[in-house]
């Protein structure tokens, strides 16, 4: 008889996608103990410790990664916040499952992978978006091949509206597209104005506060 090994999670970003995906699945899985959630609010951390069963809470995802309890950690938080922490994570020791998007630019996304490659006993994971999932490895496969030729253009067609209407303050429109770069890419605002979302968001997810467990009813189990 083999004994199952038991993974404690803690959980940065619990939001829509954690909710309604990641924690119902991850909550029934044989081996998966939901220990720590760190959300921006109070009342959050709050609601998903009693929704979810998680052991404990924290108000700083950085005092969640330096726990000694915590095996591997979920970010579920906007893409601008993925490499300063599945970095951090891994450099604690921790194994990493990151929701998509991977970063927000191109050199976040390299730091994220050079550190992986410096923590090769880690397990370290980005979600695969589903709406690539079906034709995906067929493109890869067909520029490996050289099929197509050299790449001059890509030319992207939406066969819905789910992009159009009034763009939300985490996206952005590029300022000066060309004939070859025309694609509308997440994250529509001056700079000045997203620093300071991002400030804000990032002193909610690291106040001062302790863990304050006390502060609701952390879980059944905890």
């Amino acid at each position: 008889m083999t004994t199952t090994q038991i993974v404690h999670l803690g959980v940065i970003g619990a939001g829509a996608i954690c909710r309604d995906r990641h924690l119902p699945a991850l909550r029934d899985m044989a081996g998966v103990k939901l220990s720590v959630v760190c959300n921006r609010s109070p009342q959050s951390r709050c609601r998903m410790a009693e929704q979810f069963g998680f052991a404990d809470i924290e108000s700083d995802w950085r005092a969640l990664v330096q726990r000694d309890d915590i095996d591997a950690v979920l970010i579920g938080t906007w893409p601008y916040t993925h490499a300063e922490m599945s970095i951090t994570a891994l450099d604690a020791g921790m194994h990493v499952f990151c929701q998509a998007r991977m970063a927000a630019t191109l050199d976040e996304a390299r730091a994220m992978v050079d550190a992986a490659a410096a923590c090769r006993d880690m397990v370290n994971q980005v979600c695969p978006p589903p709406m690539r999932m079906p034709f995906e490895p067929n493109v890869k496969k067909l520029l490996a091949d050289g099929a197509l030729g050299e790449l001059r253009l890509v030319r992207i067609e939406a066969f819905d509206d789910s992009c159009l209407g009034p763009l939300h303050w985490h996206q952005r429109v590029a300022t000066r597209p060309s004939p070859l770069s025309r694609m509308r890419t997440a994250i529509p605002m001056p700079s000045a104005s997203r620093n300071r979302s991002r400030s804000m968001v990032a002193s909610q997810l690291a106040a001062p506060s302790s863990k304050s467990t006390a502060a609701c009813t952390a879980a059944p189990n905890a």
